[in-house]
């Protein structure tokens, strides 16, 4: 009895360990896991700054602005990276369940990998944000710019188990993260009721 429970704890974090090596297999995933945000950041974080100030009429969002562009690349790529998670091992996955691993283990083991993928998609962002002109308050856009990518790795699960194609479903993650980034209080009124159902509102606040 002691072994098998031994062994059910030791398959989560074997799974866990076989998911990323399957995801680092492909070179290609982890340049889009590290690039992407480090290109946004260090490319599109002034513009986005002086976009908001000309969309909002304020004074100068700025540094405020240029921060919380490292957590919009976090969210885009962990939505991504989950959206694949989920989709690309669907049928691997119904195989796994109906050999008999608890379908929550592995629902479990797959938030984890997410987690994992959206650790290193935060890191890559804030490390160019502190490169490019420094962070005032680490410990707030490191909590703030990690919870982005949570939010959105919900997101890319459920367009995962939803969306069949990648290219619709890579669509309907951009959508949703554009239309979250455009509406939200950074190029809108913070005190619009209908800016409270974005995902990331009270968030970027």
């Amino acid at each position: 009895m002691r072994r098998i429970t031994a062994g059910a704890r030791l398959t989560g974090p074997l799974l866990v360990r076989r998911f990323l090596a399957d995801y680092a297999r492909n070179p290609v995933n982890l340049l889009v896991l590290v690039l992407v945000p480090v290109a946004f950041v260090a490319a599109a974080a002034g513009s986005m700054a002086e976009l908001a100030r000309l969309l909002s009429g304020a004074a100068a969002p700025g540094a405020a602005v240029q921060t919380v562009t490292a957590g919009w690349a976090a969210a885009f790529i962990a939505a991504i990276a989950m959206y694949f998670q989920v989709r690309t091992a669907r049928a691997a996955d119904r195989r796994l369940v109906l050999a008999g691993l608890p379908a929550g283990r592995l629902a479990a083991a797959r938030a984890v990998t997410g987690l994992a993928l959206a650790v290193v998609a935060s890191a890559a962002a804030l490390v160019t944000l502190a490169a490019r002109g420094g962070i005032e308050h680490p410990g707030k856009v490191l909590a703030g710019t990690f919870m982005f990518a949570v939010i959105y790795l919900a997101i890319g699960a459920l367009v995962g188990a939803l969306v069949a194609s990648p290219v619709n479903g890579t669509v309907v993650i951009f959508f949703a993260w554009i239309t979250d980034v455009m509406f939200g209080p950074v190029f809108g009124s913070p005190t619009r009721p209908a800016g409270r159902m974005f995902p990331t509102h009270f968030l970027t606040l």
